[in-house]
């Protein structure tokens, strides 16, 4: 089901809508049970709510995000030269908070940060076959001129020591920083460090 109306200029839309699917299924294998999205714009900003139920991933363990709703929320400001985009997505398992700013995306151009709270590392680890309890923080950088991208990614992690190999040596706290460069043609290491309760390792390009 979809209803709505829209009219105005782009920069400046007045708009509403609702979006209701059920069994909705992707190309690339995604599924939702249920799928329901609003959507509004007035003054130069859109704005979308979303809530997905049952959503199913390709991979693995598909039924990994099946048991709790995914919610969606993000505002864009289309009367702004930058058109900055605001994203937050909450689930049982995680959080994202990101923004971007979207105008230069088509000529590869990017400015965006994000933060990722992993809420439960145990369902995410338990795909490479690990057996980890705890919880984890990844905040990022991503720059872009449309023919390098550099990255910066500052990682932390309150980890419960298990039986897995390395856990007695990386403890119950672990910390990541990475700087890097991509081209179409090749990855450059600008630093890299990983701390944790016994081992420390760094590493510059």
């Amino acid at each position: 089901t979809i209803k709505g109306r829209c009219h105005g200029s782009v920069k400046a839309p007045m708009a509403d809508g609702h979006v209701e699917v059920a069994k909705l299924r992707l190309p690339d294998g995604v599924q939702m049970a249920t799928l329901n999205a609003d959507l509004a714009a007035s003054s130069g900003k859109a704005t979308l709510r979303a809530l997905v139920d049952g959503l199913r991933i390709p991979g693995a363990q598909p039924q990994l995000l099946t048991d709790s709703p995914l919610k969606i929320a993000a505002s864009m400001r289309l009367d702004e030269a930058a058109r900055p985009l605001d994203l937050v997505a909450s689930h049982r398992l995680f959080s994202l908070s990101a923004q971007a700013e979207t105008a230069g995306m088509a000529a590869g151009r990017q400015n965006a940060t994000l933060e990722l709270r992993l809420l439960n590392l145990g369902a995410l680890a338990s795909l490479a076959g690990q057996n980890v309890k705890g919880s984890a923080l990844v905040k990022a950088q991503v720059k872009g001129d449309g023919e390098t991208t550099h990255v910066a990614l500052d990682a932390s992690a309150a980890l419960a020591v298990g039986t897995e190999s390395w856990s007695a040596a990386v403890g119950d706290r672990a910390t990541l920083q990475l700087s890097g460069a991509l081209t179409d043609k090749v990855i450059t290491l600008g630093s890299a460090k990983f701390t944790g309760r016994a081992v420390s390792l760094a590493a510059s390009g």
